[in-house]
C-alpha cells in the first residue's frame, strides 16, 4: 500500500480549500469553484480510495463535468483524509475559511 496523498497538492495548487473543524485543525479539499459562487446548482462529492489519490478523483470528475458542460453550474468538492502531518498554509496559504495559520489536518 501507498499513498499518493499530497501538501501541497502537485498538480491543483489553485483548487486548494481548507474546512474549518473545530479548534485549530482543518480538512484539506480540492473544490472547482471558490466559496461563495452564486452560479452552483449542484454539486458532486467525490470521495478517494484506499492510496489516498484526492487529485487523480478531483481531475476526472471535473473532466467528466466539463465534457457535459455543466462546469459553470456544479461543484465539485474532494475532501482527503491526510496520512502525514499538513498545515493550513501549507495546504492552501489560508484559502479558504477563517482559520489560524498553525492549524493541522487530522491524519491516520
Amino acid at each position: 500500500w501507498y499513498s499518493l496523498f499530497w501538501c501541497p497538492p502537485q498538480s491543483h495548487q489553485n483548487e486548494a480549500y481548507s474546512i474549518r473543524l473545530s479548534g485549530d485543525s482543518f480538512v484539506p479539499a480540492l473544490v472547482s469553484h471558490p466559496p461563495g459562487s452564486e452560479v452552483v446548482e449542484q454539486a458532486i462529492i467525490t470521495i478517494h480510495g484506499a492510496p489516498r489519490e484526492t487529485e487523480g478523483y478531483f481531475g476526472d470528475t471535473v473532466k467528466i463535468v466539463h465534457q457535459q458542460k455543466k462546469e459553470n453550474s456544479t461543484l465539485v468538492v474532494a475532501p482527503t483524509w491526510a496520512d502525514k502531518a499538513c498545515s493550513v498554509v501549507d495546504w492552501s496559504s489560508n484559502r479558504g475559511a477563517e482559520i489560524h495559520g498553525s492549524a493541522q489536518a487530522p491524519y491516520w
